[in-house]
C-alpha cells in the first residue's frame, strides 16, 4: 500500500525531489495499469486528486489525463467493497473493452514482430520468425493474452540458437509454458485442499 502511494504521490514532507508519477504527468497522461488491484487507501488519495486536480503535497493544481486498465470487473469489485464507487465513476467516463487475443488473431503477427524488435532493443540477439512459426503462434489461444505472447517471444529471442525461429522451437516453448501454468494450478489446488482440511480439523 505504501509503495503504491509513494509511486503515485511521492512521500509527504520529502525533500529529495521525489515527486511521484502524478506530479510528473502534469500536462500529459498518467497510465494506471491494473487499477483494480490498487489498495483502497491509494484509491482514496487518487479520487481526492481527481475531484479538484490539486496535488496534496504541494497544493498545486495539475492538468493530468488519466488512462486506466484492468482485467477485473470493477463493478463487481465495487459491489464487494473492494473498489471505491466514486472512483469507478470518475474513471469510467469513456470505456473501451479490449477483446482477448484469441478473438483478434490477425493482430498476433504484428505483435510478435514488434516484440522481436523490442527484445533486440533490450539487448537480446536479433531474431526472426519463419512463416510456420507465425502460423503456430496464430493457432494458439493465448490464455495469458498479449503479456503471454510477449513473454514467449522474449524467451525465444533469448534461448533460440538460430537467427530464424522455427515452428518446432515455438511449439517447444508453448508446451513448456503450458506445463508451467499447469504446475502452478496444481500447486494452488493442493494448497487449497490442505487449507480446507486444516480448517475442518480445527473446527472439529
Amino acid at each position: 500500500r505504501d509503495q503504491v502511494e509513494r509511486e503515485l504521490f511521492g512521500a509527504l514532507g520529502e525533500s529529495s525531489g521525489a515527486s511521484g508519477r502524478v506530479l510528473e504527468a502534469d500536462g500529459g497522461t498518467l497510465f494506471l495499469d491494473e487499477v483494480g488491484d490498487m489498495p483502497i487507501e491509494a484509491q482514496t488519495r487518487l479520487i481526492r486528486f481527481l475531484q479538484d486536480g490539486r496535488f496534496m503535497a504541494s497544493g498545486d493544481t495539475l492538468d493530468v489525463r488519466i488512462l486506466a486498465s484492468t482485467k477485473h470487473d470493477l463493478r463487481a469489485l465495487v459491489d464487494q467493497g473492494l473498489f471505491r464507487e466514486d472512483l469507478y465513476y470518475r474513471l469510467n467516463v469513456v470505456s473501451l473493452a479490449l477483446p482477448p487475443l484469441r478473438d483478434r488473431k490477425e493482430d498476433i503477427p504484428d505483435l510478435a514482430a514488434a516484440f522481436l524488435v523490442r527484445a533486440k532493443k533490450e539487448g537480446l540477439p536479433e531474431k526472426q520468425l519463419d512463416k510456420s512459426a507465425y502460423d503456430l503462434l496464430v493457432a494458439y489461444d493465448w490464455p495469458g493474452n498479449v503479456r503471454e505472447l510477449e513473454n514467449v517471444i522474449r524467451r525465444l529471442s533469448a534461448l533460440s540458437p538460430e537467427p530464424v525461429i522455427s515452428a518446432r522451437e515455438v511449439e517447444r516453448e508453448l508446451r513448456s509454458s503450458t506445463n508451467r501454468d499447469s504446475d502452478e494450478r496444481d500447486f494452488e489446488s493442493e494448497i487449497e485442499t490442505l487449507l480446507s482440511r486444516y480448517f475442518v480439523a480445527a473446527l472439529n
